[in-house]
């Protein structure tokens, strides 16, 4: 436990956040309290009785312990290439992460082209990644790791690159063509999630109204299936950004977002407190499936976020009791001898 509450309180006021918003026995005090109660509410637990099984999972082996490797977009943000990729790639093996468990290498958003090319696949920018995906995903899976790559369930990504809604079965051949291991598959610009009018949508799927949630979970089902499929064995992990993800997401993927990007110190917090509390819904996190506290977020010197030396670790350690996926963050190119004691702490 990561607070001072009795285990019969916390167990009472989740009990009281699966029924179906019960008034007068408990209130939430807190605002992540408040938000999984809204999203544990009677819409969502009819969208699990009616489309997934409790317990059912992708039972394919790809994920028997919490997923591990190294993110670009704490480190570059909206600006990887080629350069930066290999350079991150190389120095994770000089250090040994591969043998620590650190397997996928994942290039996140901002590496496709702008359109579609003529067969309606997407491209790399050529200035960027000059060697073709096919090249980088073999030069990381010479030195030890697995390609992962980038795609969005909606419309757009989320910096507004293109997405694969409508392309599912061409994106996953496409991705496994290039050798890819893994996809992170996010949750932006759908336009059934959010108000009618797009222009005030912030583009985060976490904002779905309840009705707009089954035809959300049916897109990341879709990509599911094309993954399968392909014949080639990539993992599927999803982004979701709310707390009732945890109940439905083993159904199409093998990890799940279930909270806001964590971008500072208050959000490694909050996404705490949520975790805790989706701790006590144990069958929906444990081997094959596991909920998502998002990346980590290193102190080293370079990276586009960055912790305290302190708070780094802090993180980490959380991570790990929580038995989340363990993403790295942090400047693989400036990474500091803290960061990489902390990182490499086999225990």
């Amino acid at each position: 436990s990561f607070g001072s509450r009795s285990s019969s309180s916390r167990a009472g006021w989740v009990a009281m956040a699966m029924m179906l918003g019960a008034k007068g026995t408990w209130q939430p005090c807190h605002l992540w309290q408040a938000n999984i109660v809204h999203a544990l509410r009677l819409p969502t637990l009819l969208l699990v009785a009616s489309c997934c099984r409790p317990g059912q999972t992708l039972k394919d082996g790809l994920a028997p312990l919490p997923p591990m490797g190294y993110n670009t977009w704490n480190d570059n943000a909206c600006a990887p290439t080629e350069q930066k990729l290999k350079r991150a790639v190389q120095r994770l093996h000089d250090l040994g992460f591969a043998k620590l468990g650190y397997t996928y290498v994942t290039l996140d958003d901002c590496w496709s082209v702008m359109k579609r090319n003529d067969e309606g696949r997407l491209q790399p920018i050529p200035t960027a990644f000059p060697s073709g995906m096919a090249a980088i995903s073999e030069f990381i899976h010479e030195r030890g790791f697995k390609f992962g790559m980038y795609t969005d369930r909606g419309v757009t990504t989320c910096a507004g690159f293109p997405g694969s809604m409508g392309n599912e079965e061409l994106d996953a051949q496409t991705f496994a063509s290039w050798g890819v291991d893994y996809v992170k598959n996010d949750g932006c610009w759908d336009p059934d999630c959010g108000p009618e009018d797009q222009r005030n949508y912030p583009g985060r799927g976490g904002s779905c109204p309840p009705a707009g949630r089954l035809k959300a979970l049916q897109k990341f089902e879709r990509f599911s299936a094309a993954l399968q499929r392909t014949n080639r064995s990539i993992l599927h992990a999803i982004c979701g950004w709310q707390p009732w993800w945890a109940l439905v997401g083993t159904s199409v993927a093998h990890m799940w977002r279930i909270a806001q990007d964590v971008r500072r110190w208050d959000d490694v917090y909050e996404t705490s407190r949520i975790m805790e509390q989706l701790g006590l819904l144990g069958r929906w996190h444990g081997p094959n499936g596991w909920t998502d506290a998002d990346m980590l977020i290193g102190s080293s010197p370079g990276a586009d976020v960055r912790l305290t030396p302190v708070q780094s670790r802090a993180q980490f350690s959380l991570w790990v009791v929580m038995a989340a996926p363990l993403m790295l963050g942090t400047s693989m190119a400036q990474i500091s001898a803290f960061d990489i004691e902390t990182y490499s702490n086999v225990e």
